[in-house]
Order: C-alpha cells, then structure tokens, then sequence
C-alpha cells in the first residue's frame, strides 16, 4: 500500500483499485443505491433505508472486491475520501471523463531506490 497524505494521492490509489470495469459497475450501482437510500431516509425516517445504505456502501463495494478485483477496498481507512471517490467516479463515468482518470492514474511513479546499485560497467549508480 501507498502512503497517502492526501485526497489527490488518494484518488489515483482508488482508481488503480479499480481496474476492472465489472467492478466499477457495482460500485456504480452501490452509489446509487446508497444516494438513493439517503435520500428516502431523510423522506420516510424508515430504519429500512439504514440496511440499504450499509448494502449500497459497504456490501456491494467489499463483494466487488473481494471477488472480481481480489483487493482490499479502503472504505474503513478512508471512509469520507471512498464516498467522494465513489461519486466522483461514477460522475466521470456518466459525463465520458472516466478513462482519461483511468489512464493518467495507470502511469506509474517513478519511486527513488533507497540503495544504489552499482551500473554493469564503471562502478556508476545506477539512475533507476
């Protein structure tokens, strides 16, 4: 896992977790259940809609997970920053913005090595 200090880290970590458009589609249909559920919580105050947020934001997403992306959502590490995720990505999905997210999240950071390594010839570090 990447350390992450803040939401623009954060969001290119959540968006290489999901690199699986079956799972993006259950996360999309879990923000809409979720947004759904709020909503008539608020109209009804029925507990019902409790049951159905928890499915819609920790269920479906967990199940996709597990399942079809086989890693660990962060939903209990980054609780607020997975709702905004959530809906930012699904927003994105829906306006034909997502893949450029996607790609741009894809390129990987160069990462400077804690030891270097000698090059093959001239004893030079290696610019790794």
């Amino acid at each position: 896992m990447v350390d992450i200090i803040n939401y623009r880290d954060f969001w290119k970590q959540y968006l290489r977790e999901h690199t699986k458009r079956s799972t993006r589609v259950v996360h999309y249909a879990g923000t809409i259940i979720t947004g759904s559920s709020v909503m008539a919580l608020g109209i009804t105050s029925s507990p019902v809609w409790l049951g159905m947020i928890g499915v819609g934001h920790f269920a479906l997403p967990w199940l996709s997970h597990k399942f079809l992306e086989k890693n660990k959502p962060q939903t209990s590490t980054y609780p607020m920053w997975t709702i905004a995720s959530d809906a930012r990505m699904l927003a994105l999905a829906a306006t034909g913005q997502l893949a450029a997210e996607l790609h741009g999240a894809r390129k990987k950071r160069r990462r400077k090595s804690k030891t270097k390594k000698p090059a093959e010839s001239g004893g030079l570090s290696n610019p790794e």
